[in-house]
């Protein structure tokens, strides 16, 4: 089952929520340890290249039952029902939910605590959720241990709590299509999240612009060039994110012709893709590019006859920085830098 996050509660039996989007080719893992008295238990959720939601020979490791009663157990699932200690998954590149199951078979009060053997980004936020009382925990403070009092649970019952990973807030500006112009953009992500908040502050620390975001994309319009903080949270999650970003000055090259972008076609970068659109008043043919800020060519294409488009320009692991879109027919050129900020 693969979903996005919301405001919601969800329950979670053996499923696993992942999204697929653009992945940062990196490991990062997390152990939960659970003990009473003298006896613990140990679970690791892992993100590594070349990974799959399956089972991985390479990577995964099942979970081995201690006969012994007063041992507790802790470990996740997938989709086949197999019991994991080590779970390795794809590269974290979106938010990320994941049932934790709990066996004690006796009742009283439990530790917990984390620590992270290969330590994720700072800004991304891991909790967990215990699905019975509706407390949250951060598991990110490595070195907090948290007391939760547990029943009598069996391994085969639906998971007690839900593990949940996001990644921070990024943002891409893009600059006025003239020097006096209120029209400059910003997208602001926060990947597979719903019903998220976001506040638009100017650098007094004004609100400029707030409001809820039912995708995990919002576009903001209608701005000066200046300095901006966007200010993200999550009523249930409490995770939150402020990042700062700036809508860069409007700057002509060569004379070329900007305006056409306000006027017929607009060259954007949201929701991890570059969107190109046009609305020309008569076919045209053209050659569209992007370039880095060293001027390396990273995508090319021509179109011809072309008077409407609505174009999806997927290009992955693009890092922070000014990027160009260029659009060159024969009586006809703009330009549109665009900022990726992470």
């Amino acid at each position: 089952m693969k979903t996005q996050l919301s405001s919601k509660i969800l329950f979670f039996t053996s499923a696993i929520v992942f999204l697929s989007l653009p992945v940062i080719a990196k490991t990062n893992s997390i152990k939960i340890k659970i003990s009473k008295g003298s006896y613990s238990d140990e679970a690791v959720i892992r993100f590594m290249p070349d990974a799959t939601e399956n089972f991985d020979g390479c990577c995964d490791a099942r979970k081995m039952f201690s006969p012994k009663g007063s041992v507790p157990n802790i470990f996740t699932k997938i989709a086949n029902e197999d019991k994991l200690t080590i779970n390795t998954l794809p590269p974290l590149s979106t938010s990320f939910a994941i049932g934790l199951f709990i066996g004690v078979s006796e009742s009283g009060d439990y530790s917990f605590k984390s620590s992270e053997p290969n330590s994720f980004d700072p800004g991304v936020c891991i909790m967990m959720f215990d699905q019975e009382t509706g407390n949250i925990y951060n598991l990110r403070d490595v070195g907090a241990v948290n007391t939760i009092s547990l029943p009598v649970i069996s391994k085969d019952d639906e998971a007690r709590f839900i593990l949940i990973f996001s990644l921070p807030t990024s943002v891409s500006v893009t600059e006025p299509t003239c020097t006096d112009c209120k029209d400059g953009e910003a997208s602001v992500k926060k990947a597979g999240w719903s019903n998220w908040q976001y506040a638009i502050k100017d650098s007094s620390g004004i609100v400029l612009e707030s409001g809820t975001a039912s995708t995990d994309n919002v576009e903001i319009k209608g701005y000066y060039p200046g300095l901006y903080v966007a200010v993200v949270e999550s009523q249930f999650f409490t995770c939150s994110d402020s990042i700062s970003f700036r809508v860069p000055e409007f700057h002509n090259t060569l004379g070329i012709n900007n305006n056409l972008f306000a006027q017929e076609c607009k060259f954007n970068y949201y929701g991890g893709s570059f969107q190109l659109e046009t609305n020309f008043s008569e076919e045209k043919d053209f050659t569209a590019q992007i370039i880095d800020i060293t001027g390396k060519r990273i995508w090319e294409k021509d179109f011809s006859d072309v008077k409407q488009l609505n174009n999806t320009i997927q290009i992955g692991n693009l890092a922070s920085g000014v990027y160009v879109g260029i659009i060159q027919g024969n009586d006809f050129s703009a330009v549109r830098k665009i900022m990726i900020s992470r």
